[in-house]
């Protein structure tokens, strides 16, 4: 297409305005509607449907290796974590779980916002403290680890935590190295790999 330049150097071009067209996507294969139909149900399991003539009308889905983009935009997740741990705890307070939870909503009636849990590796035991803030984390510990200490006649050796700030002050790491406690810090974004705290956060949470 050619156009001849104005004598003000620009350019006009004549354009024809259609009028507006609604455009309407068209589902070809049925096996794309029973996807949707079904709850974005992954094509292997439609085809399990159909072999056994479970679903009335459903076809024969030959194409189980299709990914659906909406799936991958809306079903991502992060795999399984590990069912087995590589280390367990031989004795009481061999290893310590602890984990701050919060802000909860709505808060108690004594203005408390968070949780502290703390759970012994090799017992499972649960102690669990509500602060109103977080940096009353460190004084609660200190106090539940002598309260802890004289109730099983045990020391604490190690401390599992993540790298909250309330774990990794100065002022904390300081006072566990002067009580002989070892710090276990997990890795950032890896909730797994202090899954036993965690998981009793979320049943916690769950009873509130």
């Amino acid at each position: 297409m050619k156009v001849l330049r104005s004598r003000n150097r620009l350019y006009k071009i004549n354009l024809k305005i259609d009028s507006p067209v609604c455009l309407m996507s068209k589902l070809d294969e049925p096996a794309w509607l029973w996807h949707a139909r079904m709850g974005h149900l992954n094509f292997e399991s439609l085809s399990q449907l159909s072999s056994k003539d479970m679903v009335r009308n459903l076809p024969k889905i030959t194409h189980v290796t299709n990914v659906c983009d909406a799936c991958q935009i809306g079903k991502q997740t992060r795999l399984p974590f590990p069912s087995h741990a590589s280390f367990r705890a031989t004795k009481p307070l061999e290893l310590i779980h602890a984990d701050l939870c919060g802000p909860l909503t709505p808060e108690t009636w004594s203005s408390n916002k968070y949780m502290f849990v703390m759970i012994d590796d090799f017992s499972r035991y649960m102690w669990c403290s509500l602060l109103n803030s977080k940096d009353q984390t460190f004084s609660k510990f200190k106090r539940s680890k002598g309260l802890i200490e004289a109730e099983t006649c045990q020391k604490m050796v190690t401390l599992r935590t993540d790298r909250g700030g309330e774990f990794t002050s100065r002022e904390f790491n300081q006072w566990c190295e002067d009580q002989s406690i070892r710090r276990n810090l997990t890795a950032p974004y890896t909730p797994q790999q202090n899954g036993v705290v965690e998981r009793r956060n979320r049943t916690l949470v769950g009873m509130i």
